[in-house]
């Protein structure tokens, strides 16, 4: 779908094709209950500029049949993507969701589960809010190296709320180039990881009131001699 302008997709199932749903500098579209299974790489694939894309209780499931580069829902270089009650399952190869550069997304109510790389990657993308998801069970072939959620650089980005269990590296990881993220309210409970929350080196995070994870970080701040 190239520079599609106001689309509406309904109850459709898109399977066994090399990518499931395929949209290039699209605007202004929605799509509900549209499912992207069992292809040969990506579920769904947005690229250049996708821009007002609304993403209701669709799937992207069991893609990257052909043993490369298999994801459920892959976002490139667009802005303004809103995924409500979606599902990112047993993808193949690599992540349930991958976010590559751009800005201004929100993923929510989200179920991303059993997937081979993380629940969720934002790779170096801005002001994203992820809330209210349940990633549970990503890494599935138990390599110690992916996450449920995982931030690498970019940042301002809010993770709020989430349920993350038995994600196999960390549940929600921060690398050290990613900044002024807030990680607060969300569930890393479970044993089968090697940890729940792992910051990075930055210290402008604000990460609070999660559930299995004791310490917080509340920005940068300093204290000046003598004071009390």
């Amino acid at each position: 779908m190239d520079a599609a302008i106001a689309v509406l997709g309904r109850d459709v199932l898109c399977i066994l094709n090399g990518v499931g749903i395929y949209m290039d500098a699209s605007i202004h579209c929605s799509f509900h209950d549209v499912h992207g299974s069992h292809n040969d790489t990506y579920g769904w694939q947005l690229v250049t500029n996708c821009r007002r894309i609304g993403l209701l209780d669709c799937w992207g499931h069991n893609n990257g049949k052909a043993g490369v580069s298999g994801m459920g829902f892959y976002i490139d270089s667009s802005q303004y993507v809103r995924m409500i009650g979606c599902q990112a399952s047993e993808d193949e190869v690599s992540h349930g969701i991958l976010i590559n550069g751009g800005a201004n997304h929100v993923i929510q109510g989200c179920v991303i589960e059993g997937n081979e790389g993380d629940g969720i990657r934002l790779n170096v993308c801005w002001d994203c809010i992820v809330e209210g998801n349940q990633f549970k069970d990503n890494d599935v072939l138990n390599t110690g190296l992916r996450d449920g959620i995982a931030v690498y650089g970019g940042g301002y980005h809010i993770i709020k709320a989430n349920r993350c269990k038995e994600n196999d590296n960390y549940e929600i990881l921060m690398d050290n180039d990613t900044v002024n993220n807030i990680v607060e309210g969300n569930d890393v409970t479970g044993t089968d990881h090697n940890g729940t929350i792992s910051p990075g080196t930055g210290t402008t995070h604000i990460i609070r009131n999660n559930v299995s994870y004791v310490t917080e970080k509340s920005g940068t701040g300093s204290i000046l001699s003598g004071a009390t």
